[in-house]
């Protein structure tokens, strides 16, 4: 405002003097108010953000970034120490001791909890007074180095008296800080903590075939283009979304606890005959990847396992075991009916009803049973829609022996479909009443399957509201 008063005055003088007299006036104005922008700039906004930041990296612990970091090692003791390096940009390696992979989330929390520890108190003593601080011996340290070269090397110490502070100090250093104890909880993780877990490591984009053997049966199933189809115990679709799900579980699944880094005997671990065994088979070059589970740990809680091409024994949760144990009805696609909407010409309702629809070519759908009557488009849409998701709700056998057993010799309902290019009609039949259910087979397959009464009454209410209301 100052400036602008200067400027509006210099205005005015310029109407009472002479021209060139002005001009001067109002460069030299102008000359200051940049000054005194710059100075403003400078000092006050970019000078008070670089003294925020230099504050902040003077309280700062260690005064690095995560990104820094090289190589960590934290110090629990003469015998027990736990060193991890980065191999790449977001990889990290577990290299002492054992060499194994690190699990990158609990890596990047490690070292984000040293990064990020502040300074809160510096207390300036005599190197004999270490020990009244814990920190001569110490209870644990941390060495980290940087991708420059550097090292920051951190002792630590008792917590202090006020809760939620710890004593830590550099090597050769008479000062003593005061930081938080989330130090000393992050220099005592173990090398479980800090592994990778997972039980299974393989890219899902190339598995080819799942064979998987449990006491739910043994299952096989082969990958062409986008679509999977199921070759043991019988051929069946497969609902891709269910394999999708559960290559996508056994990655996620998480060891209990390692047992050995390494074995030769599978005996001990009951992996000569496992109670699940599943072998991925990948990419072209047709590699193979198995998880193998064995038998109940002592615990009774727990079982062993392993993986292939990997050397440690781990425990996993039953849980996780009656995860991996599936069923060929879990993978197999349960829609009773598949059909493309547009190629019937001709839907045939026997046993409770005998009905015809039928498509002519320009006059729509008609229904013949007593009499002709033209079907509405909604409620041929309210049909097809019924089929659609017509599913299986359990499987009673692939293999039925009489199929009079399930009331399928003489169906409650039966119902089939036609093409216009005459291939093979599809359908099934409805048979006897079990508690909500109904059995119900598909025509394509010899298999008995149970599904939900409910769905059934939909096609039984179609006909009903259909032929009934005319």
């Amino acid at each position: 405002f100052f400036c602008l008063f200067l400027l509006s005055g210099s205005d005015f003088m310029s109407r009472r003097n002479d021209h060139s007299g002005a001009m001067k006036k109002t460069l030299i104005l102008f000359i200051i108010f940049l000054a005194l922008g710059a100075f403003v700039y400078f000092y006050e906004v970019r000078g008070g953000r670089e003294r925020e930041e230099a504050e902040e990296r003077q309280g700062s612990l260690l005064q690095l970034e995560t990104d820094d970091v090289k190589w960590v090692s934290l110090i629990r003791g003469d015998e027990d120490t736990l060193i991890y390096e980065r191999e790449e940009p977001e990889n990290w390696r577990i290299v002492s001791p054992v060499v194994t992979e690190a699990e990158e989330s609990a890596v990047n929390g490690n070292i984000s909890a040293f990064s990020n520890a502040r300074i809160e108190r510096r207390l300036r003593i005599s190197p004999d007074k270490l020990r009244n601080f814990g920190l001569d011996p110490p209870a644990g340290e941390l060495i980290l180095k940087t991708r420059d070269g550097k090292t920051k090397h951190l002792i630590v110490g008792d917590e202090a008296a006020t809760r939620g502070d710890l004593f830590v100090a550099f090597e050769d250093s008479n000062e003593v800080l005061v930081t938080s104890t989330n130090v000393a909880t992050h220099v005592k993780k173990s090398l479980f903590d800090l592994r990778d877990k997972k039980i299974a490591h393989f890219d899902d984009s190339r598995v080819r075939k799942v064979e998987l053997t449990s006491s739910e049966g043994e299952i096989a199933m082969e990958k062409t283009g986008d679509d999977w189809l199921m070759v043991t115990p019988m051929e069946i679709p497969v609902d891709a979304s269910r394999v999708t799900s559960f290559l996508s579980s056994m990655k996620n699944y998480s060891a209990k606890e390692f047992v050995q880094e390494d074995f030769d005997d599978l005996e001990p671990f009951g992996f000569i005959d496992p109670s699940v065994h599943v072998t991925l088979t990948l990419g072209e070059e047709r590699a193979t990847k198995e998880i193998v589970v064995g038998r109940q740990s002592d615990d009774g809680e727990s079982f062993y396992g392993y993986e292939s091409g990997r050397s440690p024994v781990f425990l996993i949760r039953k849980t996780t075991k009656d995860g991996l144990s599936k069923s060929s009805f879990y993978f197999q696609d349960k829609k009773i009916i598949t059909f493309n909407e547009d190629e019937i010409t001709e839907i045939r309702f026997a046993g409770i009803r005998q009905v015809t629809l039928s498509k002519e070519d320009t006059l729509g759908w008609h229904a013949y049973a007593d009499s002709s009557i033209r079907v509405e488009e909604s409620q041929m849409n309210r049909l097809f829609s019924n089929l659609r998701s017509l599913s299986a709700r359990e499987l009673v056998t692939y293999n039925p022996v009489e199929l009079s057993d399930f009331g399928l010799t003489e169906p409650f309902m039966k119902v089939v479909m036609s093409t216009h290019d005459g291939a093979r009609p599809k359908g099934f039949a409805v048979g006897d009443t079990v508690e909500n259910d109904r059995y119900i087979e598909n025509r394509d397959f010899p298999f008995v399957y149970r599904t939900a009464k409910y769905q059934v009454d939909r096609f039984t209410d179609w006909l009903d509201d259909v032929i009934e209301s005319e």
